[in-house]
């Protein structure tokens, strides 16, 4: 006979062993240790039970490599910018940090530099609007891109 493990094989045994007449089947079986842990901890107060947590999304993984070929490639739209500037202030230099956000399908959706002084210029405006224009890798959700802009006549 194959008994399954657990409370079903328990019951199954003591059956077996009552109905053969073996005088150790009529004793009483013990309690189950989920039964005893229960009478003990009567006393003791509620188990504290922690909100469930909200899982984080995974970061979506950015080839930063195939970022900083985007940059490269739009880099003249960077210089036109430039240059029509240059035509006002002969001595413009300019070196900022610029934040891209980008949806997952790879296209820009927000344009922010570090050097906020900047960013209100005509260089800023013109450099936001050409960055904005720019086609970024597809990802599995919107990321950031970062990189220098280092702008200075020849």
């Amino acid at each position: 006979m194959k008994y399954r493990l657990g409370l079903a094989a328990t019951i199954l045994l003591l059956a077996g062993n009552a109905a053969s007449g073996d005088p150790e089947a009529r004793r009483p079986s013990p309690p189950a240790p989920s039964a005893k842990r229960a009478s003990k901890d009567k006393h003791a107060p509620p188990a504290k039970v922690d909100p469930p947590v909200e899982a984080k999304p995974p970061e979506p993984q950015i080839d930063e490599l195939a970022c900083a070929h985007v940059v490269q490639k739009n880099h003249i739209a960077m210089k036109l910018c430039y240059q029509r500037i240059l035509k006002r202030e002969p001595e413009l230099r300019v070196k900022m940090t610029t934040r891209v956000r980008i949806a997952n399908t790879g296209h820009v959706t927000g344009v922010s530099f570090a050097e906020t002084a900047l960013a209100r210029e005509d260089i800023g405006q013109c450099l936001a609007h050409a960055i904005e224009q720019w086609e970024f890798p597809a990802a599995s959700a919107e990321y950031d891109f970062e990189f220098p802009i280092l702008l200075m006549r020849d």
